[in-house]
C-alpha cells in the first residue's frame, strides 16, 4: 500500500485486519512510524560518532 493511499482509508479500513490475532491497518501504521522515528536517532547518533579506526 503506497503511503498516499493510507490517507484516504475509512475507520472501518483501518480496524481490519488479516487474520485473528494480527495487527490491524492503523496498528501496522503506528508500528512503521514509530520504527521511522527511532531508526532516524539511531542513525543521527551513529552518524555524529567519530569515525573508529579497525
Amino acid at each position: 500500500m503506497a503511503p498516499r493511499q493510507c490517507f484516504d482509508l475509512s475507520e472501518t479500513d483501518l480496524q481490519r485486519n488479516y487474520g485473528p490475532g494480527k495487527w490491524n491497518i492503523r496498528q501496522i501504521l503506528h508500528h512503521l512510524t514509530d520504527l521511522d522515528y527511532l531508526f532516524i536517532g539511531r542513525l543521527k547518533k551513529v552518524m555524529a560518532e567519530p569515525k573508529q579506526n579497525e
